[in-house]
């Protein structure tokens, strides 16, 4: 264990060398991504002591994001994502369960001629 090192592995060294000194040629081009986040991420810790902006346009993102949720819900029972399409007025805003209960629309109270599926993303 403490003796020479067999003559294979310093061939096997030498042509590790070689592999690591190309090996190292690319990585200072990965560098930057990995340090770029770290600006973004002390500022969203608040290490700067000014996180209060950034608070506000989270919460505000928040309520967006909920408000944004909310309209795609069924406007009668509120559960379920929207997925008819009420003809002739053209409004969609009731799920596949409870379009076939409605007689009158919901946002328009029109008279419903017919009812079609729609499909979402």
């Amino acid at each position: 264990s403490g003796g020479p090192a067999p003559a294979s592995a310093a061939s096997s060294s030498s042509s590790s060398s070689s592999c690591q000194s190309e090996a190292l040629t690319p990585l200072p081009s990965l560098a930057p991504p990995q340090s770029a986040p770290a600006p973004a991420a002390a500022e969203a810790a608040g290490a700067d002591g000014d996180a209060g902006p950034l608070r506000e346009q989270v919460a505000r993102l928040q309520k967006e994001l909920a408000d944004t949720k909310e309209l795609l819900l069924c406007r009668v029972c509120c559960e379920a994502p929207l997925g008819t399409v009420f003809l002739p007025c053209g409004h969609v805003c009731c799920c596949a369960a409870c379009a076939p209960h409605v007689h009158l629309c919901p946002i328009c109270r029109n008279a419903i001629g017919s009812r079609h599926r729609v499909y979402q993303n």
